[in-house]
């Protein structure tokens, strides 16, 4: 099961890594059409366990979503840059 990664939800506040101020991920599950919201948490979980998460530009380019544990927090980040980041939800 593939999640495109459609918006971002960031928590206020100065953060030193910009991922970390990501509170919640809103996605659209690409077989079903199903969509959904989770928090950082739950998201960091399930790609951790091998879901694959992406973010997609206007050209239909993906940058998959990789986990990532910061001195501070498990975070989620692009591995794979691309051209537009997700909208704020």
């Amino acid at each position: 099961m593939a999640l495109q990664i459609t918006c971002i939800k960031k928590s206020g506040g100065y953060h030193d890594n910009p991922h970390e101020a990501i509170s919640t991920f809103g996605w659209k599950e690409d077989q079903t059409g199903q969509t959904g919201r989770s928090d950082r948490e739950k998201m960091w979980q399930w790609v951790t366990d091998g879901g694959y998460a992406y973010v997609k530009d206007a050209a239909g380019n993906k940058g998959r979503s990789a986990p990532k544990r910061t001195p501070a927090e498990r975070t989620i980040c692009r591995r794979n840059r691309t051209e537009s980041r997700p909208t704020i939800c």
